[in-house]
């Protein structure tokens, strides 16, 4: 006792502090490139006594949530910045509280991870993975080619591919340019179209006429026909046709006859499919009347002609007077 008043007297002050305690010893972060990231550390005394204070980074990619705080158990949270960096690189520094308690320095490590476009087939690593999305899952592999991370994955394919990229990647981004993307890679072929039949026939129509015709497409990627009429007396509702309207490999274009557009003789008509890579033609006749229709005046010429043909050979004397009158006749 008489120690410690001499120590009292000669402003000698000794007491116990309590340790600071911390959820982590050590803050690792791995984030994607980048991207911002957040997280939470707590500190804390065993014996809960108060503990005020304020803290700071030593990088200003490491930023403290708090600068000050105040209580028994404090939550400290922290957000990390890593714009601008590239796959594989890191920074690390130091959290430092300054305390009633004492100074402390937690460590903090951030590792950047390269940016790979997540898929429902997993994670895209390479241009194969990519492709095998694009043939099961044509409009999430568009979604990922406007992403601006799928020119960072082609960066580890030949020049070629992003070459042919940046080509194909000005806005405004449509399938059809990642439809030539793929074929310009060889990836694929283009989409083709077929018809079971390519025309049809109609005679004695007297109302409008609903038909169809079948449409057969081969291959797999993104298809789109644009229809064009021509002819006033067929109508279609549907100008236009994607891979997404195809049951399977087929589609049945409807079409109409419209009887009132027809009028005299037969009228002649088709319906063109073009797509970015071919055009074909559905062929359509129809009439009011039959299919068997005679022109008078077209007869009378024809019968005429054949008058003059026989009377000349008559005259040339290269056919017999008696044939000449029967078949003249």
């Amino acid at each position: 006792m008489k120690i410690r008043i001499e120590q009292l007297l000669n402003d000698k002050f000794e007491y116990d502090v309590p340790k600071l305690m911390f959820s982590e010893e050590e803050i690792r972060v791995t984030v994607p490139q980048g991207s911002r990231g957040q997280g939470t550390f707590y500190v804390g005394t065993q014996e809960d006594v108060k503990i005020r204070g304020f803290a700071v980074s030593s990088h200003r990619r490491f930023v403290p949530g708090v600068e000050r705080f105040l209580g028994t158990a404090i939550q400290i949270p922290y957000g990390i910045d890593a714009s601008g960096m590239q796959g594989g690189d890191h920074c690390q520094g130091e959290m430092i509280l300054l305390t009633n308690l004492g100074e402390a320095h937690i460590p903090f490590f951030i590792q950047v991870e390269e940016s790979k476009p997540q898929s429902s087939i997993g994670r895209i690593r390479c241009r194969e993975d990519f492709v095998r999305l694009a043939r099961t899952n044509f409009p999430e592999a568009f979604r990922l080619f406007t992403d601006p991370s799928f020119g960072e994955l082609l960066e580890m394919e030949e020049e070629r591919a992003g070459t042919l990229y940046a080509g194909m990647s000005h806005q405004p981004i449509t399938y059809q340019h990642l439809e030539e993307f793929l074929i310009g890679l060889g990836e694929k072929e283009p989409v083709h179209i077929s018809f079971e039949q390519n025309q049809a026939e109609y005679y004695q129509v007297t109302e409008t006429v609903q038909e169809y015709f079948v449409i057969k497409k081969s291959g797999w990627g993104h298809l789109r026909l644009e229809a064009e009429v021509i002819g006033d007396f067929i109508q279609v509702d549907k100008r236009v046709v994607t891979d997404e309207d195809f049951i399977g490999s087929s589609f049945r274009m409807e079409y109409r006859i419209e009887a009132k557009s027809l009028g005299q003789g037969k009228k002649f008509g088709k319906i063109r499919l073009k797509t970015a890579h071919e055009s074909l033609d559905f062929h359509i006749t129809a009439s009011l009347g039959s299919d068997i229709q005679v022109n008078l005046e077209i007869y009378e010429k024809k019968q005429k002609l054949k008058l003059y043909k026989t009377y000349l050979q008559f005259r040339l004397h290269r056919l017999d007077y008696k044939v000449w009158v029967k078949e003249s006749l």
